[in-house]
């Protein structure tokens, strides 16, 4: 009650936390229902509303956001998605509280608001009549937050925007018990989330109101490096590490993080950089994999200065243009089963011998950059890997090259250099198939 922090500062009561039980993995041992996300958009602004240890100022914050257009688009929202489940409504300030309560009224929902100015007997009758199902959704003020528990609440309408995390898990924590009995004689995760699937109550709707709240850091406060700058209002997404402002349009929490732990850090590093839908996902990280594939192969950083494309596993080529009669320059360096590498340059008059170049990556790349320095020396500022071209605009010969080529036009898309239009050209020349894929 002294407002001090527990743990994360010099000052805190704590060093450290030694274990931590979070929602996602009591979803996944089936203890707790799975949560499924909704964002719904208003045009509320937040940016001027000030910050007071750590969280919205609740005065500040109750003016912005108690608007009749806020308040119907959150209800119609709510209407579409969840009619039929019991819901808990979370609220701003007491006046917020009763507005809200009364729309839901005038559209003909049992809905009451409890608040901690009530009277203790007019606040249990309320809870009373919630609990029974008499009421349908209970709309309240910092009541039904740590220690209040309705297992059959599925659906959470956060009405009250809020940069703490603390404070976003507990409100969201009161839709995720599960139904009295369901899994308390069932002893593996599997069969308990079985059980849950099956029962009346298979999840629970998270439905978070987003207002325009200038910009913030994406990640819970836990997951960020850098701590400075407040935290962007909490979503539900985020209580599972994915970005605040993720949009899971209705599928599941768990699911999505499931997801996401199985990309590799350059994605995973995307869905980070930019607002993102679930719908978006395919398509964004359809893109993510074609520039990773234009781009200087990870592991040849650092050892070879010039645009090396891989085509394979442990097959690399080199595009080195053409010169008077000699045409369609390449360089190809390939490995052996023994790990041997051997550099082949090739061109539209001849065929060099293959070179053996050593079965170090570092010193293979080394020396076939310099073997092919030595054959095609007028090539260096076409195959160079930090020349300025590259940076450039693609240009309208390159566009239409590819469009010749029959290359998809949502491919040619991602292209936004020279160099990148360039290495969508080549990777064509060389038959790899896989630029035809279609974006979904």
């Amino acid at each position: 009650m002294d407002n001090k922090p527990l743990h994360g500062s010099e000052e805190a009561i704590f060093e450290d936390v030694v274990f931590r039980y979070g929602i996602r993995q009591a979803v996944a041992d089936g203890w707790l229902v799975d949560l499924r996300g909704y964002r719904v958009a208003t045009g509320t602004d937040l940016s001027k509303v000030k910050n007071v240890r750590g969280d919205y100022h609740v005065g500040d914050l109750a003016r912005a956001v108690n608007t009749e257009e806020r308040n119907y688009t959150a209800f119609r929202h709510w209407s579409d998605i969840a009619r039929e489940r019991r819901t808990i409504v979370f609220c701003v300030d007491v006046q917020h509280a009763k507005d809200v309560a009364a729309l839901f009224k005038s559209e003909h929902v049992a809905a009451e608001h409890v608040d901690g100015t009530m009277k203790s007997d007019e606040r249990a009758g309320v809870m009373r009549r919630f609990s029974s199902g008499r009421t349908q959704v209970l709309v309240n003020v910092d009541v039904a937050t740590e220690g209040f528990d309705v297992p059959a609440v599925s659906c959470v309408l956060m009405l009250r925007p809020t940069q703490s995390w603390g404070l976003y898990a507990q409100m969201a924590g009161r839709g995720v018990r599960t139904l009295p009995g369901q899994v308390d004689d069932t002893f593996e995760p599997k069969s308990r989330r079985g059980s849950i699937a099956g029962s009346e109550k298979p999840d629970c709707i998270v439905i978070d109101v987003v207002d325009l709240a200038g910009k913030f850091q994406l990640t819970a406060p836990e997951d960020r490096e850098d701590k400075k700058g407040p935290p962007a209002p909490a979503g539900v997404a985020g209580l599972v590490g994915l970005p605040a402002d993720f949009d899971l349009q209705g599928h599941s929490v768990f699911e999505a993080a499931q997801w996401a732990d199985d990309l590799g850090p350059i994605k995973r590093a995307q869905i980070f950089r930019r607002p993102m839908s679930y719908d978006d996902l395919d398509t964004v990280l359809t893109e993510v994999d074609l520039l990773h594939e234009l781009s200087i192969p990870e592991e040849l950083i650092g050892h070879s200065s010039l645009a090396w494309l891989k085509t394979g596993d442990g097959e690399y080529a080199l595009p080195c243009g053409s010169k008077g009669f000699e045409r369609d320059r390449i360089a190809k360096i390939s490995t052996d089963p023994l790990g041997k590498l051997s550099l082949t340059l090739t061109s539209s008059m001849m065929e060099y011998p293959s070179l053996p170049v050593g079965d170090e990556l570092a010193k293979a790349f080394d020396e076939a950059d310099r073997l092919i320095r030595m054959t095609w020396s007028d090539c260096v500022e076409i195959v160079r890997a930090d020349a300025r071209w590259r940076e450039q605009k693609p240009t309208d010969r390159q566009l239409q090259a590819l469009q010749r080529m029959g290359v998809l036009p949502e491919l040619v898309a991602v292209c936004k250099t020279a160099g990148q239009a360039r290495a969508l050209i080549e990777q064509h020349k060389l038959g790899n198939g896989r630029r035809r894929r279609r974006v979904s």
